[in-house]
């Protein structure tokens, strides 16, 4: 079973925090568990909220929704970048390249991590 993690930018400018996800009234939360009791919630812009995808990339970074990855093709100096999106429809995550193609992410260890959509031009 994977790890069902959000995380979101918080709207006091103090960066990213990682936990469960509400939405009451139009406000987004994290919440942030330490065992079973919640330890603190932090409120957050509702854009930057993505999902872990479950995945972790080739150095054991975890994959989020919105984040910007780069891959190479075997063999070649030559590499792609692409951002990690969700499709409500199919329910999967999906990688979206500058030619907007869509690949579906079924393997990670060739992935890595290099920024995200809302912080990196």
């Amino acid at each position: 079973m994977r790890e069902i993690q959000f995380r979101g930018l918080r709207t006091d400018g103090k960066g990213w925090v990682y936990g469960g996800y509400k939405n009451t009234g139009g406000l987004v939360f994290i919440i942030c568990r330490q065992g079973n009791t919640i330890d603190h919630s932090h409120e957050v812009n509702p854009k930057s909220v993505g999902q872990y995808t479950g995945l972790k990339d080739k150095n054991g970074t975890k994959i989020f929704e919105h984040d910007i990855v780069e891959w190479s093709i075997t063999g070649t100096d030559f590499f792609y970048r692409g951002a990690v999106y969700f499709d409500s429809d199919t329910l999967c995550f999906y990688l979206e390249d500058a030619y907007a193609d869509n690949k579906l992410i079924y393997e990670s260890n060739c992935l890595e991590v290099i920024g995200n959509i809302h912080e990196t031009k």
